[in-house]
């Protein structure tokens, strides 16, 4: 509905997720560059084109950021996906923003990266990509919209980032502050446990 909150007798159920061991992914070694990933379908309601323009405004403003783009675009939405890539190519942002085509497997679909985004700017009612990123201990920055926002807390399991200017303080806050990142990624971890895990469901 269009009401901001959820009525009081509503409540989310998840879809469960497997609590795998944190160490399946690999992290880099250096935050510098602070290497963002997008994982999911090329696709206008995910908000790719959103993100690319987030992620140019916070190039501007300073941090040494690259995003990495893990996924493809259905047969039907190969304009969408054109467009995506013009953009980084006339924002000459081709050493920054890296299209990898679709990858299959936790390992390899988060791996290398030190957050993963979740710009899904038409109303996305339970992403995975939050909760398998939440369960790898891998800070999530979403948009605020469908079911993001009940998916993780605000600044403490992860971020809400509605656009250009509280997604570059989210990327610089993780970037800069290293037992911030921590207690981040441990919390995602708990929250995706407490909510998220298969067994508990």
């Amino acid at each position: 509905g269009p009401e901001e909150r959820l009525a009081g007798n509503v409540r989310v159920i998840f879809n469960g997720v497997v609590i795998a061991d944190k160490n399946l992914v690999k992290r880099p070694e250096s935050k510098t560059p602070f290497i963002l990933g997008f994982a999911g379908r090329i696709q206008f309601t995910k908000g790719v084109d959103t993100l690319i323009e987030w992620f140019d405004h916070a190039r501007q403003k300073g941090p040494d950021i690259k995003l990495i783009i893990r996924g493809e675009a259905a047969p039907d939405e190969m304009d969408y996906d054109a467009k995506c890539r013009q953009m980084v190519k006339d924002r000459r942002l081709e050493d920054h923003i890296i299209f990898e085509g679709q990858k299959r497997g936790l390992d390899k679909i988060f791996s290398g990266i030190h957050a993963n985004v979740v710009s899904s700017i038409v109303p996305d009612p339970l992403p995975r990509s939050v909760m398998e990123a939440c369960a790898l201990g891998l800070p999530v920055l979403g948009y605020p919209a469908g079911g993001i926002p009940y998916m993780f807390e605000d600044g403490k399991s992860g971020f809400l980032v509605s656009d250009a200017e509280s997604f570059t303080r989210a990327v610089k806050r993780l970037m800069e502050d290293d037992i911030l990142y921590s207690s981040v990624s441990k919390t995602a971890i708990e929250n995706a446990r407490k909510n998220f895990a298969m067994n508990r469901l």
